[in-house]
């Protein structure tokens, strides 16, 4: 933003702003907040995507979406150096593989409040770095309240974040 002042960086954390980086910002402020972003442990969302209409992760039809939105991952490459991409790579894989596995705990307790935080803020952080399917599929479990549903969902969400993180490993590979 280009807000510097203190109070206001306040008052926007407070109305649910994940971080917040002043014009003008450095590389480092700006990858700094994106990290911070990836590695919260609350349950807060980092950027919105909204479920497409008609993708219910029960039946398949997550498969037809893309993994990644590539030219939001240009954009945020063109933004960092490279050591700074691969890092943000690294987090998301592992905000993935965490959140899916924090979902499974929290639906083995029964847990539905935590099952739909949870997946809002995977939604969200793969929305932030465009990974598509997963944040579709987890906008898709965000909202389902039918348990035969909530399980199809997390199976959905497990495997799309299988495909995700692989395509994220073989990216680092390059």
């Amino acid at each position: 933003t280009a807000n510097a002042l203190w109070e206001q960086r306040d008052e926007y954390l407070a109305a649910g702003m994940d971080d917040y980086v002043s014009k003008p910002f450095t590389e480092e402020s700006l990858l700094g907040a994106i990290s911070r972003v990836f590695t919260r442990t609350d349950s807060s969302g980092a950027g919105e995507i909204e479920a497409a209409d008609g993708v219910a992760a029960g039946n398949g039809e997550w498969r037809d979406i893309s993994l990644f939105d590539e030219a939001r991952l240009q954009a945020i490459r063109d933004c960092a150096n490279a050591d700074g991409f691969r890092l943000l790579l690294e987090q998301l894989a592992e905000a993935l593989t965490g959140g899916i596995a924090a979902l499974r705990t929290a639906h083995r307790e029964g847990d539905s409040d935590q099952i739909r935080k949870l997946a809002h803020r995977l939604k969200g952080e793969a929305g932030t770095f465009g990974a598509e399917r997963v944040a579709m599929v987890a906008g898709a479990l965000n909202t389902e309240s039918d348990p035969a549903r909530i399980v199809s969902a997390l199976t959905a969400l497990e495997q799309a974040g299988q495909e995700t993180v692989a395509a994220i490993e073989e990216r680092l590979q390059h």
